[in-house]
């Protein structure tokens, strides 16, 4: 049963008051709660609202409700009749309505119903177990309808409106009923509310202070009807099956369970990733027992802080055994429950607080999970698709988003601009929530959320405080948008991977009580070496004795360097260290990150950051996905800043291309498929340009040809340009470098676009033009033709052939053929050939060219043409009997014909 709660004008901030005790002379006793307790404060929320005045406020706990002379009687069960007994309790001063919810495990509301009056005198309310039937005195029985209730949840009004409203709530667990343990009070005056006297330090117990270790988001087992849902280790270990957590914790858009979710144990290791083993294993030699005087806070760290604050308030009650004050160990979000505890009820029953990788101005990748998911949880467990549908109505993540604190100090960290991350180009705070709001996140969560973001904010002076951050390893920190809302860049910063250095040292304690360890990673600080060694310390009552290499109280250690790679192409990137690990796809479809590294893939663009501090030697190997060009981009990163990048700009691959990078060397390289690149662009300034450059175009035409001049520009404060590109009726591209003069007759089509020195692709520009035939202006006419050559048939000035097989004509059935297979106007000879013979029309440009055509491979080898192969001749030979000014590129169907060499 919920303990009695007396709301005095209520203004609903919070309706539950845990922990009290209610006492008659010198006797006390708590009323016993239940797991939905915080669950109840948002079911009543909306009925409050029904009988409590908007200019009410909560009432402040030193008073209790009125015990009446019979408590053990308020509840009794009698066969499967449960019966409730108001007035036991108090005696109302008026007529009062008296409301019942049914609640079911998951802690939501299945059921409500009320009596208009519950007078003065003898009333009952009772429950059939049997018929699932609730029933008011004599009234009419009501069916509690979607099932049988775990709950029953009271709510009296006392009646009388307005400037007071009493009320009276109780929430009953019906597979555990219980009454008020406290004796019978006298009436008068009624009970009094008191807080436990406070032992003088005399009073407290011999042996160890308890310890209490509250963990971070993620870090609690959850079990939905007994079975363990997470982590389950064995029923995600491919991670392209976990779409059943989406179902198993799945919230609505309050943010409430869509399951009966209950929490089991602390997660301690993940795989190989340790986040409370070692810890533990150390706080255990040094004589702490697990129950007696070191104790855990797992919780549900889906839910709204505020209602584990609840829970937590109880526990620190629970481990206290005896002593005044606890300690406490809190790693990441953990931090933040416990400083919203200390916002509520004070710091009165907390000794030392060591605050552990705490995001106390938030961490940027919040926004980035909801954005696009993550897979940098540990071992990468979670499919990040799973991860953002499972975040978008999780509080918790919104109340990670960084804090109007942290773009004071820092800026921001979504930028939609060119220029550097410099304000004003990245959104401030009210910009950054407008765009969030408007790529479809959950607005009500994202308003919510503000409340417990003014932690940041908290004294803490009095309490003994400590703070441990890891730094010095690249976490991210900012975002580069374009015009079609998709991240194209991703800025770092010092931190422990997940929380930016400067958002985890950001605590109000003495610079002598915070912490830094170098290449700590976030999940794993509680229990990295020197982390652990210091929390041992504070807690053994011992100065922590730093090595200023590894850890140290000064910031010297948060620095960090690295080369950050960006991809823009159809390649799988590996990285590898000298031991093999691995980050990168896996030959199941699934991704994994083994390495001290940062990868993301967004809209199939690779991030990549690679420290080169760390002491090991990393290595990068892509493999082509399919026929297409990659772009890279490697950035030299000291502390943030990039130093200079190397550019590699629309290199062609194919499906079997592999491409092998070398960080190590003064500038880095590149080799495809064993040939080393040159780069496109070397930049030694840090550009943050992602705005790609504009080409424009002018034109001369005349009837017979069209001369036309390119020119791109890439803004003020831009790259520069790298290059601009063209292609004529589908040819290779080829770079630009003076006005091009076209003399083709017929439709020709253009194409063009411009690279700037970052690497960023114009789209692509494409003009169409028309030059009439003119059978008089072809250049050359013959009558003793060589097999190759290209003719307009002057018999009727409209049919173009090509002479091969002896004197045979090939016809083409339309231009899009002709060009198609890389033949130009430009080389027609007009004659009349009406008396050669036909040897067949060619259908296609998806097969080999015809006979007589001369076609060039890669090697430079020029091969002829006939009767179904190719034959190879010396250049002399081809000079005697072929037309060579007609040698064009081999395509795929030439060269799978039978060859032979003719001498």
């Amino acid at each position: 049963m919920k303990k009695a709660i007396k709301i005095k004008r209520v203004s609903l901030a919070a309706l539950v008051v845990l922990g009290a005790v209610f006492v008659c002379g010198r006797v006390q006793a708590a009323v016993p709660t239940t797991a939905c307790d915080a669950q109840w404060t948002d079911i009543l929320h909306a009925q409050y609202i029904n009988h409590i005045g908007t200019d009410e406020t909560l009432e402040d706990g030193s008073k209790g409700f009125k015990y009446g002379s019979n408590n053990d009687n308020f509840i009794s069960e009698s066969g499967n009749i449960v019966t409730f007994q108001p007035f036991v309790l108090f005696t109302p001063t008026a007529n009062s309505v008296f409301k019942v919810w049914a609640v079911n495990s998951s802690c939501t509301a299945q059921y409500g119903d009320s009596s208009l009056f519950i007078l003065a005198g003898l009333n009952t309310i009772t429950y059939n177990r049997d018929t699932n039937e609730v029933k008011f005195n004599t009234e009419e029985p009501s069916t509690v309808s979607n099932g049988i209730p775990k709950y029953l949840g009271f709510d009296v009004w006392d009646g009388v409106s307005g400037s007071v409203a009493t009320t009276y709530t109780y929430l009953v667990d019906l597979t555990n009923i219980q009454n008020p343990t406290v004796p019978a009070p006298v009436q008068e005056g009624g009970a009094r509310f008191v807080e436990s006297k406070p032992n003088v330090p005399g009073d407290e117990p011999e042996g160890k202070r308890p310890v209490l270790i509250i963990p971070g988001i993620m870090g609690s087992e959850l079990y939905e009807n007994g079975e363990l849902v997470w982590i389950n280790k064995a029923k995600i270990a491919d991670y392209t099956k976990d779409l059943f957590l989406l179902e198993s914790l799945g919230l609505d858009e309050r943010g409430n369970p869509m399951k009966s979710v209950s929490p089991g144990n602390i997660v301690q290791k993940v795989l190989t990733v340790d986040i409370f083993e070692r810890l533990i294993s150390d706080l255990e030699q040094q004589k702490y027992i697990n129950g007696e005087n070191y104790f855990t806070f797992p919780y549900d760290w889906r839910l709204d802080l505020k209602k584990s604050r609840e829970l937590l308030k109880e526990k620190i009650a629970e481990s206290k055994k005896g002593f005044n004050k606890i300690d406490i160990v809190a790693h990441s979000m953990g931090g933040l429950l416990v400083k919203d505890y200390i916002k509520q009820y004070g710091s009165e029953n907390i000794n030392k607080l060591i605050l552990v990788g705490t995001p106390h101005l938030g961490a940027p990748k919040a926004a980035k999970t909801l954005l696009e998911g993550d897979t940098d949880i540990p071992m990468n467990i979670l499919n990040k698709n799973t991860m953002k549908q499972l975040s978008l109505n999780m509080p918790t993540i919104y109340q990670l988003l960084p804090n109007q604190k942290y773009f004071d100090i820092f800026n921001g960290y979504i930028n939609f601009s060119a220029e550097p991350w410099v304000a004003p180009n990245i959104l401030d705070y009210n910009r950054t929530r407008e765009f969030l709001k408007s790529r479809n996140l959950n607005g009500a969560l994202l308003d919510q959320e503000q409340e417990i973001q003014l932690l940041s904010e908290l004294d803490l002076t009095g309490v003994d405080a400590y703070n441990i951050a890891g730094c010095g390893t690249n976490t991210q920190a900012g975002y580069r948008f374009n015009s079609e809302f998709i991240i194209k860049g991703i800025g770092y910063t010092s931190g422990d991977k997940t929380v930016p250095f400067m958002s985890a040292r950001q605590v109000n304690i003495p610079f002598e009580n915070k912490y830094y360890v170098k290449k700590a990673g976030h999940s794993e600080l509680p229990s990295h070496e020197y982390a652990r060694k210091i929390i041992l310390d504070i807690l053994t009552g011992q100065k922590p004795i730093l090595d200023e290499v590894n850890a140290s109280n000064g910031t010297k250690v948060c620095d960090y360097k690295g080369k950050k790679l960006e991809w823009k192409s159809p390649v799988e990137v590996h990285v590898y260290d000298q031991n093999r690990n691995h980050a990168g796809p896996t030959q199941s479809g699934a991704f994994e990150n083994n390495l001290n590294i940062d990868y993301e893939i967004i809209d199939g663009e690779k991030f990549i950051f690679i420290p080169t501090d760390d002491g090991r030697t990393y290595t990068v190997e892509a493999n082509g996905e399919e026929l297409g060009n990659f772009d890279l981009v490697i950035s030299d990163i000291n502390n943030g800043e990039a130093v200079s990048s190397v550019i590699f700009n629309d290199v062609p691959i194919t499906e079997n291309s592999q491409i092998i990078l070398d960080l190590y060397q003064a500038e880095p390289t590149a080799s495809l498929d064993g040939n080393m690149l040159t780069p496109d662009s070397t930049l030694t300034q840090a550009l943050d340009d992602v705005v790609p450059p504009q080409t424009s175009i002018e034109t001369l035409e005349t009837e017979e040809s069209i001369t036309v001049k390119l020119s791109a520009s890439d803004g003020k404060l831009g790259s520069g340009i790298m290059y601009t590109k063209y292609s004529i009726d589908g040819q290779n591209y080829k770079i630009y470098t003076e006005p091009i003069e076209i003399k083709e007759f017929g439709n020709i089509v253009l194409k063009y676009y411009s690279v700037d020195n970052v690497g960023n692709n114009e789209p692509e520009n494409t003009r169409d033009f028309k030059i009439a035939y003119d059978p008089g202006k072809v250049l050359g006419t013959s009558t003793g033709l060589k097999d190759g050559t290209l003719v307009l048939n002057a018999a009727d000035n409209r049919t173009v052939y090509i002479i091969g097989s002896g004197g045979e004509k090939y016809g083409f059935i339309s231009e899009e053929v002709y060009k198609g297979l890389g033949y130009r106007f430009s080389n027609l000879v007009l004659a009349d050939i009406s008396d050669y013979e036909l040897g067949g029309y060619v259908y296609t440009a998806s097969g080999p060219h015809p006979d007589g055509s001369l076609v060039e491979d890669e090697s430079g080898a020029i091969w002829v043409l006939n009767y179904g192969k190719r034959f190879g001749f010396s250049f002399e030979q081809l000079q005697k009997s072929f037309d060579v000014k007609n040698i064009i590129k081999a395509n795929w169907h030439d060269l799978s014909l039978p060859g032979e060499i003719l001498e």
